[in-house]
């Protein structure tokens, strides 16, 4: 398992109550891609993250192999609240 940063494009804000990044456990790019930054389900939450038809333009960058005792999911997001 890999940790994983997922972040938005510079050029792109969702605004206040919002997420713009969020470090996750997974396998690979296409599931960290694919993660909600909530609860690390994707749910395409109009307004808190992108929907599903965005996700290709995520920036995705592998920081390294997940320790062990590390289960598969979100570890931290950054939220904007308003």
């Amino acid at each position: 398992m890999k940790l994983f940063h997922v972040r938005l494009p510079d050029n792109v804000s969702l605004g206040y109550d919002s997420y713009d990044s969020f470090v996750v456990a997974c396998e690979n790019e296409d599931d960290a891609r694919n993660t909600h930054p909530s609860n690390g389900e994707f749910g395409g939450g109009i307004g808190d993250w992108i929907v599903q038809d965005s996700v290709e333009i995520l920036i995705v960058k592998e920081l390294g192999k997940a320790g062990k005792g590390i289960f598969p999911g979100v570890i931290c997001a950054s939220y904007n609240a308003g």
